[in-house]
């Protein structure tokens, strides 16, 4: 299993199972955004991965603007329920256990608010960002969704949710990188090839400076 995300220029021309990995980072562990997703991946070369990103989200909205809610889609249903349940015991993810990390300790609370929302959303699993949340915040968010009843509005909010930790995934990635460079510069300063990084460090910057933001995130209607 890969721990980094790969060069974002080679990633298109990487064996499937890198590429499957890299959306594991990126998202959740999951056949159904691997068959979602990939032919994102094969379509095109992107110039970063705040664009790979940004096109993922159009066609994740896509699906579900496809998908009648009276009925929604296997696949839809599928990727939304890749998300760990809030206060689980075992999870996959290396991002949503960073995530939940401070949920620990009221398994049982969870456990029943997770039941009760699930009954009343069937085939949902509740998705919030609970970064800087705090577990009666979070309950609370909970039962104010579960009352409200609307499953439209639970599948936008899951997907919004998706989407609203790739820039920190891509970000935490690049400081990694910065650190680690960091680390060649000072030994190659210390040895006098100070010049050599320089070279290196303005070529890694170019695709950079070409890296348009991520777009307004559009409305759409879910019948």
């Amino acid at each position: 299993m890969i721990q980094r995300l790969p060069p974002i220029g080679v990633l298109r021309s990487l064996p499937e199972a890198y590429q499957t990995e890299t959306l594991d980072l990126l998202f959740e562990p999951s056949p159904a955004i691997h068959a979602t997703l990939l032919p994102i991946i094969l379509k095109a070369s992107y110039s970063s991965y705040t664009d790979l990103i940004e096109r993922c989200r159009v066609a994740l909205f896509e699906l579900a603007a496809s998908s009648p809610m009276s009925r929604p889609s296997l696949t839809l249903l599928s990727i939304i329920g890749s998300h760990p349940r809030l206060g689980a015991r075992k999870i996959d993810s290396a991002l949503s256990k960073a995530e939940q990390a401070n949920l620990a300790g009221d398994g049982e609370h969870f456990a029943r608010m997770n039941r009760e929302y699930e009954e009343k959303f069937p085939g949902l699993r509740f998705v919030i960002f609970v970064d800087d949340q705090s577990r009666p915040e979070i309950l609370e968010v909970m039962q104010l969704r579960i009352n409200r009843g609307d499953f439209t509005k639970e599948v936008v909010e899951s997907l919004e949710v998706c989407m609203q930790n790739m820039p920190r995934v891509v970000r935490d990635d690049v400081v990694v990188a910065l650190l680690t460079c960091a680390g060649y510069v000072r030994d190659c300063h210390e040895q006098g090839y100070a010049s050599v990084i320089i070279d290196i460090l303005e070529s890694a910057a170019k695709p950079l400076r070409s890296s348009a933001p991520l777009s307004p995130q559009s409305k759409i209607s879910l019948s």
